[in-house]
């Protein structure tokens, strides 16, 4: 950064008199204690319950507690094996990146964001935590959507929350992939919570209509489960897709014998992503299924995977898996390409066993 521009950290004094004065951060003799405490920080970090509130509905609870995103006694019970699942869980490689690898961890830990109250918790995802999902009801279809945005939008506040920790003590613009980090960790962070405002919106007044939704539906269960915001940047076929690509919010889960993808979007983002859609619902099932086996890992980083799956893949499957992850290997080439079916069979692992 010049020393003269306006400083990033919103100050609006320039650089060289703000965060160009604080200890560069990847250069501070104290940065091996801050990358052993950040995990820490993130795994113990709360906000206020989120809950649409009005005069009737005050929160019963000061603290907000753990709610799972895929339900433990649900969901999460019937993919476990002795109470485990696979979870991707975020490690440190050096000092200017952290990695997701898939851990095995008991299903309490798992999945968790802190949003809400107990109180509304419960209240809030009654309808699909006590009642068998049925694809017809825009009120569960909702209600997925909601939670699998509520999970990501706690994600992005909670790392866009430690970023604004380490601002007032360090200089984190003085490195390229920092700065690009931050940044776009920030700008989610104010479109996150934008879309927050209209999901609470469309609660308040009962309109689940707002939402297009999308199931797909499979005539057997699948041990894996998982839920957050999806962006399909990539096309299936190659075809051009929108330059300004929206998000959409999806929930695969096993229920009654079957398995569900549920993908839902504003409908002012339709045009974003109804063509991506489309061609899905031209493939046939297995072709599907090979789809998602590659957006799956791609979309979120909250999937839950049984030990019966993992365990029967190869080291290879896994070293794939991992990669996905971090947007590694084939990503790379469906980008030069710009299809995502030209690489349904080069995956290693399999999802759908």
């Amino acid at each position: 950064m010049n020393g003269n521009d306006t400083c990033p950290c919103g100050s609006k004094k320039k650089y060289k008199k703000c965060c160009q004065l604080k200890p560069d951060f990847y250069d501070s003799k104290s940065f091996p204690q801050i990358a052993a405490n950040t995990l820490s920080y993130l795994n113990k970090f709360k906000i206020n319950c989120i809950y649409p509130i009005n005069s009737k509905t005050l929160c019963q609870d000061k603290n907000t507690i753990g709610s799972h995103s895929l339900q433990q006694n649900g969901v999460l019970n019937i993919i476990s094996k002795n109470n485990h699942v696979y979870y991707p869980n975020t490690n440190f490689d050096d000092y200017s990146k952290t990695y997701l690898k898939l851990d095995k961890i008991g299903i309490k830990k798992v999945t968790k964001f802190f949003c809400l109250c107990s109180n509304h918790d419960t209240q809030l995802f009654l309808p699909i935590e006590k009642k068998c999902y049925n694809p017809n009801n825009k009120e569960q279809n909702f209600l997925y959507c909601y939670r699998a945005f509520l999970f990501s939008y706690f994600r992005n506040y909670n790392v866009y929350s430690y970023y604004k920790q380490l601002e007032k003590k360090y200089n984190l613009f003085s490195n390229e992939f920092l700065y690009h980090n931050y940044s776009e960790i920030s700008n989610m962070y104010h479109t996150f919570k934008s879309t927050l405002k209209i999901f609470n919106g469309i609660y308040m007044r009962n309109d689940f209509n707002e939402l297009e939704y999308k199931i797909f539906s499979f005539s057997q269960v699948y041990y894996f489960s998982c839920t957050g915001i999806a962006i399909f940047p990539l096309t299936i076929f190659g075809k051009n897709m929108p330059k300004n690509y929206k998000s959409c919010f999806i929930t695969a889960i096993p229920n009654n014998d079957k398995f569900y993808i549920i993908i839902g979007y504003l409908k002012r983002d339709k045009k974003y992503n109804e063509k991506f859609l489309q061609d899905l619902e031209n493939l046939t099932e297995e072709e599907i299924k090979k789809i998602f086996n590659i957006l799956i890992p791609l979309c979120t980083e909250n999937i839950a995977i049984s030990p019966k799956i993992i365990d029967n893949w190869s080291e290879n499957a896994r070293k794939q898996f991992n990669a996905l992850l971090r947007y590694e290997s084939i990503p790379k080439l469906i980008q030069v390409k710009g299809s995502i079916y030209s690489y349904i069979n080069q995956t290693h692992y399999n999802l759908f066993l």
